[in-house]
């Protein structure tokens, strides 16, 4: 059995896909660079731009005792032709100056980060890794290696609650990335919202909350490295957090909480050499229908 994600070969350096297989950790180690991916994902690019100021609570600590007004875009969604229309997603950009302490983003975001577990057509676990919600309907953000080959999936919240994925709307080839859905009926999904990535500068602090090695809703900090690596063609963003094994699809945060990237793939021979996909590449992808997670293997 073959699946569609293709895995090019870097010459240069290897690349780790920050998935963890239920086998070996070392069977998650690829020589690819960032790996294949088809496109049909999310785009704010019909999210109406408004330049009403949001009161925005920079957090409930002495450190922080007043409220900070920051410009925002806000979309409303009409249809669900782009994952951040078919959710409520923000894209808050320039101008805005606000930090929030990591123990405040932390409390605010963790919710809406999971981990995610595969299955082969024998319902025996494959691998785990990391996905974050994008919106109040269970659309979620997760990287397309961590699916590869899966039959079905699971979502774990943090609460500790487990459901199944329902299908995935859309993939990457190129920038390894998938939008998939979950069941929420009577569940109050927590999302997360976006920033816009072509803002982000080196040296900005940022965070990731996810699984590495099954320790889940795990918090790290570090630094935009360079905002812009160019690998295999794409650019991508380089940063310093720590991530390992199974933190494959976690949410780079910035300092107020946004997310600015889809975390991927780690350089093997290096120390924090790690990368993400900008999350303006996310949002311009387009959303197809859902459909099952055994569309993508091919017999």
């Amino acid at each position: 059995m073959k699946t569609l994600v293709k895995r090019p070969i870097f010459a240069v350096m290897a690349i780790i896909l920050l998935c963890l297989s239920s086998t070996s950790a070392v069977a998650a180690a690829h020589a690819g660079g960032n790996a294949d991916n088809t496109s049909n994902i999310i785009s704010p690019r019909d999210v109406r731009e408004v330049s009403d100021a949001d009161e925005v609570d920079a957090a409930d600590d002495a450190d922080s005792a007043e409220d900070a007004d920051i410009a925002d875009s806000i979309g409303d969604t009409e249809t669900v032709g782009t994952a951040a229309n078919a959710g409520k997603a923000r894209n808050i950009g320039r101008g805005v100056s606000v930090k929030i302490p990591p123990e405040i983003i932390y409390q605010r975001s963790s919710e809406a980060v999971f981990l995610l577990e595969t299955f082969d057509a024998e319902g025996e676990s494959i691998r785990t890794g990391s996905g974050f919600f994008i919106s109040d309907t269970a659309m979620a953000v997760t990287n397309l290696h961590v699916i590869d080959g899966a039959a079905s999936a699971t979502i774990t919240l943090v609460n500790g609650e487990s459901y199944p994925v329902l299908g995935v709307y859309g993939t990457s080839f190129d920038f390894n990335i998938a939008v998939i859905g979950m069941e929420y009926e009577g569940i109050d999904v927590k999302y997360l919202e976006f920033a816009d990535s072509d803002l982000i500068e080196t040296g900005n602090t940022v965070y990731t909350i996810g699984n590495p090695v099954g320790y889940n809703n795990t918090m790290t900090a570090g630094i935009i490295g360079k905002t812009e690596r160019l690998l295999n063609g794409e650019t991508l963003i380089q940063f310093t957090a720590p991530i390992s094994f199974g933190s494959g699809g976690s949410p780079l945060l910035d300092t107020r909480g946004l997310v600015v990237g889809v975390t991927s793939s780690s350089f093997s021979y290096g120390q924090n050499l790690n990368l993400a996909v900008p999350i303006n590449r996310v949002m311009e992808l387009e959303l197809g229908e859902c459909l099952p997670l055994e569309s993508l293997i091919v017999e």
